[in-house]
């Protein structure tokens, strides 16, 4: 009977050790989730600033760890893609830059840092212009590169009632946050001329915001609601949730809404109609 106890005692010890290594391997790799965009692939990517990286997870929310990006990377704000499937990630660390991304390899020649302070959202438009949120402060636009050539053509600054949240560009809108609302105007007058004269959401502050392929404007709001503004100027509560959204990316082939939870280090997904269908962590 001794023999046979010691053989239990051994075996729990062995099970207990796999448990534990289980649980260290199983460690959650979002830490501080920012800005999101999702690639035509349907594959959604991640300013993961905690860590100083950007993460892929597949359609099927499998984390593609061997798809890791780290090389330029410091405490990055915001990543988008460019109608070229180029990446861009907004860092707000090292003073600030905007970095792109081929194939997962630093197109380094393209690294923007003109007009560039602590940037916390970026945002491309249908020709692959690159609007830069900057502290705050202002929204910085530069031409999109042709080939290989650098695009550190300053094309437009544009300076809002300070503080500029969340923006975002699509369907011939720019929309921006602030304390007193989320604004919307059309895309060339604030190109050409600067023009900021809009309609406004007075109900909204547009921490996280993001267009989806029909024109819908989501905004995600500091006391947590996420709300539409449809391109009829109707607009409608779709959330109301637990935490801030730092980042809010729209997949218009699956119909969903991926929403970052900063200090929850998860990714809320949800359907167009408000349904949760997954929490990533």
């Amino acid at each position: 009977m001794k023999s046979l106890n010691s053989f239990a005692r051994l075996a729990f010890a062995a099970l207990c050790l796999c448990v534990f290594a289980s649980a260290s391997f199983a460690v959650n790799p979002l830490s501080y989730p920012k800005g999101l965009a999702v690639d035509s692939k349907g594959n959604l990517w991640v300013a993961n600033s905690g860590l100083n990286n950007v993460l892929e997870f597949s359609p099927g929310y499998g984390l593609q760890k061997a798809n890791t990006i780290t090389e330029g990377v410091s405490n990055p704000s915001g990543v988008a893609f460019d109608p070229l499937g180029n990446l861009w990630v907004a860092n707000y660390g090292g003073g600030g830059s905007v970095s792109e991304y081929t194939a997962g390899k630093q197109i380094t020649a393209n690294t923007i840092t003109n007009g560039i302070l602590g940037p916390e959202a970026i945002a491309i438009d249908g020709v692959g212009n690159i609007w830069v949120e900057n502290d705050y402060v202002n929204v910085t636009i530069y031409d999109s590169p042709s080939g290989f050539a650098p695009p550190t053509n300053l094309l437009r600054t544009l300076t809002p009632s300070f503080p500029v949240y969340g923006i975002a560009v699509g369907a011939g809108e720019f929309s921006w946050g602030s304390n007193t609302g989320v604004s919307f105007v059309a895309e060339t007058p604030a190109l050409v001329s600067a023009s900021l004269c809009c309609d406004y959401a007075s109900n909204d502050t547009g921490v996280a915001l993001a267009i989806d392929a029909k024109g819908n404007i989501y905004m995600g709001n500091l006391d947590g609601s996420v709300w539409i503004n449809s391109p009829q100027a109707y607009e409608y509560q779709l959330l109301q949730l637990s935490f801030v959204p730092s980042g809010i990316a729209i997949d218009n082939v699956r119909g969903r809404i991926y929403i970052s939870n900063y200090n929850g280090n998860s990714i809320s997904v949800y359907s167009t109609s408000g349904t949760l269908l997954k929490v990533i962590e």
